[in-house]
């Protein structure tokens, strides 16, 4: 069965790599408590409960990304990509591999409900289903996590949650937008994940022929995309990840992101 564990820690802006001993190969948990494992088909939202609310990294583990704040999330059985610091934001080279990376973004939607960044990618991704858990290979793809709202959960969402409070805490995200660069849908296309059910929803911000080693903005209302997905106004959201996902068509991607913020209208 193949797990999903929590690595904490990256490498120095010069771009080392995070070496396991065989990036394929499944590993004990550390004794320090820097990995969580989940099941392949736990949604994504139980995984970045633990990368959200992991204890700060180890000083011997600190690099320009963990001083940042981000964790990621790696997957038994797969290898990961290599994540490297960058002005503005971060890099990510997936060459059959895939991991992401998440960490506190808050925003009060009120004031500012539009979240910008830039991205590129150097090969464009292939068209792939992005509603399954096995198959979904994507360029790029920033998530926006949400507050648990309890009285919006569905019977499963609740059962679920006491699991993720007993393990993290009351903060950890209930609900999850993601905005992709991929999929086999048209721009503008809104999905849902058969593993995250209800609680998450995926918008296709740009399609596997987009223009590749080319600078692309993007402005998204966060506020009106969470209504239009859930049905109800927006809490402030209070995370953000990055995920680049190679392993199923082996296709190798050197993407990045940078310069996300929220801002007014």
């Amino acid at each position: 069965m193949r797990r999903r564990r929590l690595r904490r820690g990256l490498d120095d802006a010069d771009a080392m790599r995070i070496e396991p001993d065989d990036p394929r190969r499944t590993r004990e948990p550390a004794a320090d408590g820097r990995k969580a494992r989940f099941i392949r088909r736990t949604p994504l939202l139980a995984a970045l409960a633990t990368c959200c609310l992991a204890a700060p990294a180890r000083p011997d583990m600190a690099d320009a990304l963990a001083a940042r704040g981000w964790r990621e999330i790696v997957f038994d059985g797969y290898a990961e990509n290599r994540w490297i610091a960058i002005p503005g934001g971060v890099r990510v080279i997936s060459d059959r591999s895939v991991s992401i990376l998440f960490r506190p973004l808050a925003a009060d939607l009120a004031r500012r409900p539009i979240l910008r960044w830039r991205w590129r990618t150097s090969t464009a991704p292939v068209p792939a289903d992005l509603t399954r858990t096995k198959g979904e290979d994507r360029a790029l793809g920033v998530y926006v996590g949400f507050p648990y709202e309890p009285d919006r959960a569905s019977f499963w969402e609740a059962l679920k949650r006491r699991a993720i409070v007993a393990l993290r805490g009351e903060e950890a995200p209930g609900r999850l937008l993601t905005y992709v660069w991929g999929g086999d849908r048209p721009r503008g296309t809104v999905l849902r994940r058969d593993a995250d059910g209800d609680a998450g929803a995926i918008r296709i911000l740009r399609t596997p022929s987009a223009p590749v080693n080319a600078w692309l903005s993007e402005r998204v209302d966060v506020a009106a995309d969470f209504r239009a997905a859930f049905g109800w106004q927006a809490p402030n959201p209070t995370h953000i990840g990055i995920v680049s996902d190679s392993d199923d068509t082996g296709r190798a991607i050197d993407a990045s992101v940078v310069d996300i913020a929220y801002e007014a209208r």
